[in-house]
């Protein structure tokens, strides 16, 4: 009896073939599967302010920083003043801050800022 040998050159291809897709297959399940897990159980995540004289904020989740426009919008309702002028500036520690100054009671010119968390640090 003889047996059929197969050409060694497309028993190599077909084993690379296979391999190649089982090793793309478990890439995506170990990297797709721990991600959906974790997204899962996190669910939406709100912020508590850090420092007991902070300003309580309504809840606005963590790890978003805020924009110029949204830091204008929290010195507007903090304060229920007119909005002269904004500008973003960048802290000695690194992080950005955002200056406004604001019209109070049609007569008093009073400076805001507000850190990249959407908390109100000083008014001067």
């Amino acid at each position: 009896m003889e047996q059929l040998l197969e050409n060694p050159r497309q028993t190599r291809e077909r084993w690379w073939h296979a391999s190649t897709r089982l090793l793309l297959v478990l890439g995506v399940f170990f990297v797709a599967a721990p991600t959906t897990a974790v997204a899962a159980q996190a669910g939406p995540r709100t912020q508590a302010p850090s420092d007991a004289n902070a300003l309580m904020l309504p809840n606005r989740p963590a790890g978003r920083f805020v924009n110029l426009n949204q830091a204008i919008r929290i010195a507007q309702e903090e304060s229920g003043g007119q909005i002269l002028s904004a500008k973003s500036v960048r802290a000695a520690d690194g992080s950005q801050r955002h200056r406004i100054r604001v019209l109070v009671d049609g007569q008093r010119v009073t400076t805001m800022e507000v850190d990249q968390r959407g908390r109100v640090l000083r008014r001067r």
